[in-house]
């Protein structure tokens, strides 16, 4: 839910000498994502180990989904803040707004 997997560069097949042609195709891959990540085609970042075996293919989607984090909860409301505004009997939702401590529990109803 929290990104859309693209696909793992370890599932790249390669052609003819499996070692040599593997690294070249999952560089050319790497390569290719980093570039239309530059120009913001897509999110990709190969420089956070956790992250570079995924890509966002709709950045417009990532920066929608922030949006139900970080905003102006005064101006801003969803649906979804009614759900949040139970989690630990609203505790969790007070804390958030009063000092910025967002709770794992929390982030699962305003993601």
């Amino acid at each position: 839910r929290l990104m859309r997997e693209a696909g793992a560069l370890d599932d790249i097949k390669g052609n003819g000498s499996e070692s040599e042609s593997l690294t070249a195709a999952k560089r050319r891959a790497v390569a290719l994502l980093q570039f239309l990540h530059q120009i913001g085609v897509v999110v990709y970042f190969d420089n956070v180990p956790s992250l570079q075996h995924y890509c966002i293919l709709d950045p417009q989607w990532l920066l929608d989904t922030i949006t139900y984090v970080l905003r102006d909860f005064k101006k801003h409301r969803f649906r979804r803040d009614r759900n949040a505004k139970t989690v630990d009997h609203g505790e969790a939702w007070c804390l958030f707004l009063s000092r910025g401590i967002l709770s794992e529990k929390l982030l699962n109803y305003l993601w």
